[in-house]
């Protein structure tokens, strides 16, 4: 809340400045309230996306996302309350239209480069410890640039409108320029992109392999859900993990999840949001699959039958359940709660379900201090 304070503190007083660096003629006091209200309009506009947000305090959920939503609206009625108080002209009226589809192109093809890259690295598995092939981060910054041109250029038509100068016809050929550049930009950098991720795509096998042998591991856990209680699971057994001093890794399904999982302090934190991400994640030096929930995209894993998977039931609904549903046919091994439970689901078990009943496994055996074995020789 106080940065929400200071920054439109900073903005207004960067407004006041600009009024006070205008030439003396410029400065008569008829046209300083109009001038104060263009800089105050320009000036969010000089921020990056990101801090848009910042100066909203109640925030919608359309606005949550795209805080930039007001501002060229907001520019379109500066400028038409500006042009009804000192009157219209061809050149204003065109350049006018011009800046302000500038601006919103330029807003647009941020977005449209997040969009794209999104799309592309839920192809394959994420790790913010694998180097990025994208080159959208870099893009964002020059079109960025250009969005703060067009605003200075916006607010210096608007204060030679406001002084009495005509705005040269020539003034409208520069947002044209601008708009016609923020596409190149973006198209340019879809092509890349796309080119660099089927490169990437195939040396991402590799590149979590090598971080596995750097620092070994052949547990993993597998998080699907976003729910609180997905997550509250799913974190449970990664501190049980850690009080065992096992080095395993976290494959998180979604972003949202994969957000709020990062904050723990983990070793291997891989992120496999599409079916094809998690291909990277079947690495042959894992071993066992730990699963702290029943969630039905389980599925999705279990399908790579040379991974030994197993279903935790300690922490989810399912220790207090009189019998085991029928999904839990997915896994290798479900361990129970304890002997008395484990006997009871065996009693109402079908199929081969009651042999993969167990209370242990080797994967929560205390791990010796030198190196990280195999779970099925810490037994």
């Amino acid at each position: 809340m106080t940065f929400k304070l200071f920054l439109p503190a900073v903005l207004a007083l960067i407004a006041v400045c600009g009024v006070m660096w205008l030439p003396a003629s410029a400065r008569a006091p008829e046209n300083l309230p109009a001038i104060f209200l263009a800089i105050l309009v320009h000036v969010p506009m000089f921020l990056p996306v990101s801090q848009h947000g910042k100066l909203i305090t109640n925030k919608s959920k359309v606005l949550n996302t795209y805080p930039e939503i007001l501002l060229p609206p907001l520019l379109a009625v500066c400028w038409a309350f500006l042009g009804v108080t000192f009157g219209f002209s061809a050149s204003f009226v065109l350049a006018g239209a011009a800046t302000i589809a500038a601006i919103c192109i330029c807003y647009l093809a941020v977005r449209l480069c997040d969009r794209h890259t999104k799309h592309l690295q839920a192809q394959i598995c994420h790790s913010d410890t694998l180097p990025s092939p994208y080159i959208a981060d870099l893009s964002k910054r020059y079109l960025y640039l250009l969005r703060c041109a067009m605003a200075a250029l916006s607010l210096a038509t608007l204060v030679m409108h406001i002084v009495g100068r005509d705005v040269p016809y020539t003034w409208a050929l520069l947002p044209g320029l601008a708009g016609a550049a923020a596409v190149f930009l973006t198209e340019l950098t879809k092509r890349v992109d796309r080119a660099n991720h089927a490169v990437f795509a195939k040396e991402v096998s590799g590149l979590l392999a090598r971080q596995l042998q750097a620092a070994p591991a052949s547990v993993a856990v597998y998080h699907a859900g976003t729910g609180r209680t997905h997550l509250k699971v799913t974190k449970s057994l990664c501190e049980k993990l850690d009080d065992l001093g096992r080095t395993y890794v976290l494959i998180v399904r979604e972003q949202t999840a994969y957000e709020e999982l990062r904050k723990l302090d983990l070793q291997h934190l891989w992120h496999a949001e599409k079916l094809s991400a998690l291909h990277h994640c079947a690495q042959p030096d894992l071993r066992t699959i730990l699963y702290a929930n029943g969630h039905p995209k389980n599925s999705h894993f279990t399908r790579y039958t040379r991974f030994e998977h197993v279903l935790v039931t300690e922490f989810s609904t399912l220790k207090t359940a009189e019998q085991l549903p029928k999904n839990t046919a997915l896994y290798t091994k479900i361990i129970a709660r304890d002997a008395a439970q484990a006997a009871q689901w065996r009693t109402s078990a079908l199929g081969d379900i009651a042999a993969r009943i167990v209370t242990n496994h080797p994967a929560f055996h205390c791990v010796p201090t030198r190196g990280e074995p195999q779970p099925e020789q810490a037994a």
